[in-house]
Order: C-alpha cells, then structure tokens, then sequence
C-alpha cells in the first residue's frame, strides 16, 4: 500500500510514500482509478536506472523443440 499527499494542488506537489513514510523516488507519472463499491487503485508511472532479474523460463518440451528446428538443431536424449 501507499500513500499520496498533495498539499499545494495534484499536478505541482503529489508525494507518494510507503506506508512507513519512506518516500517512493523517480516517479514519472500517477493515474488513479476509483470505481464505484471499489478500492482506489494507484497506477504509477517510475522511471527505473537498472532492472535485475533472475528467472528460469518455464517452458515446455515442444516449444524446446519448436524453438531448436527454428535455428537448425534437433534435440537428442541425454545418454546416461
């Protein structure tokens, strides 16, 4: 959750924090949404210096297959 204070009008002062203060840096951009017999969403807009990410595709064999055919190769079974 977060928190967006305005004292001297939306557009000019918006200050988005966490919920322990801390204030959230390098936003570019906030939209919020209000639906009716709805939370109010915060969609933010951050401008971001270096992203890093590791992660293990999850994909299956046919596409493995799929994608080997594509560039020229075939798979074989790993011998034991």
């Amino acid at each position: 959750m977060i928190r967006i204070k305005c004292e001297g009008g939306m557009a000019y002062s918006a200050r988005i924090e966490n919920m322990d203060g801390t204030t959230i840096d390098g936003v570019t951009g906030l939209r919020l949404v209000m639906d009716p017999n709805d939370f109010v969403r915060a969609e933010l807009e951050i401008r971001v210096g270096s992203v890093d990410v590791q992660a293990h595709p999850l994909l299956g064999l046919e596409t493995v297959k799929e994608a080997a055919a594509a560039h020229g190769y075939r798979l074989v079974p790993a011998g034991d």
